[in-house]
């Protein structure tokens, strides 16, 4: 089932109990500890009434390929899934365009990391903000042991290690509230210098604005589960947002000359 949407046409209100259709888009590359974390993040977003999901997982393995069957078992919600198999230190700005690309059906898209917990509320709180904005305008770090009692009850609470607000040169991502046409106008999330950790979602604000978009940010309070510094490579070229920051346009139009471009013989078909 597809639907099209005119976004011209879409109005967001501020108060009501309002719902749009949502592609989710998690990018993943698995590991036994990051596992739990994906099935818990993804339990908290099949909740909303109207939404699809859709995971890109990359790297050298295809576990969730290989359990395809159980995940639309207990997903219950409109999946679907691509497996490129990549052998570079993870690139997910790279993952999240593929998944724009290739798999979103809906005009409105919620980018999401695999470790965050949604309120049950977040769907019509996202349909109350104008995209772009960041999903939250808080999230929560819960410790190893608030985690650990989560991932056994499911009862979320501290310790928590520290609490972040969406800032464009601070901690500017994690979930991201947009469409296909600013992506498609954009042309995507800066990917080409963003293999490894940090920097690519600093690198999207600043582009956004500059194509005249207003980021916003809508009134969600996100958990974030704890988990040990699994992918250890930070990204060597991260401190490009600095110079970033005096781009104009054009200068983003040339950088990137392609977004989310797959290899046909990198899929898993």
């Amino acid at each position: 089932m597809s639907y099209k949407f005119d976004i011209i046409n879409v109005i967001y209100i501020k108060e009501g109990n309002v719902s749009i259709p949502i592609s989710i888009i998690i990018p993943y590359e698995h590991h036994p500890l990051r596992l739990p974390l994906l099935t818990f993040c993804v339990k908290s977003l099949v909740r909303a009434a109207q939404c699809e999901i859709c995971i890109v997982e990359t790297g050298p393995t295809a576990y969730i390929h290989d359990h395809i069957n159980a995940f639309r078992e207990w997903i219950r919600k409109p999946f679907r899934y691509l497996k490129v198999f990549t052998f570079h230190p993870f690139n997910r700005a790279w993952a999240f365009n593929v998944g724009v690309k290739e798999l979103a059906t809906f005009e409105h898209i919620l980018l999401t990391d695999a470790d965050l917990i949604y309120p049950l509320n977040y769907q019509t709180i996202l349909a109350q903000t104008r995209p772009p904005a960041a999903a939250w305008n808080r999230i929560l770090y819960m410790s190893k042991e608030a985690t650990d009692r989560f991932l056994k009850s499911e009862s979320l609470g501290g310790p928590y290690i520290r609490s972040t607000t969406p800032e464009k040169m601070g901690a500017a991502g994690g979930a991201m509230w947009i469409t296909k046409t600013i992506m498609n106008h954009v042309e995507g999330m800066p990917e080409k210098d963003f293999y490894g950790k940090y920097g690519e979602d600093n690198a999207f604000w600043i582009k956004l604005e500059a194509f005249g978009y207003h980021v916003g940010a809508a009134n969600i309070t996100l958990h974030h589960l704890y988990h040990p510094n699994i992918g250890t490579f930070v990204n060597p070229k991260r401190l490009i947002v600095h110079d970033m920051l005096r781009w104009p346009r054009e200068r983003w139009r040339a950088y990137q000359c392609s977004w989310g471009s797959v290899d046909r013989n990198q899929l898993l078909t």
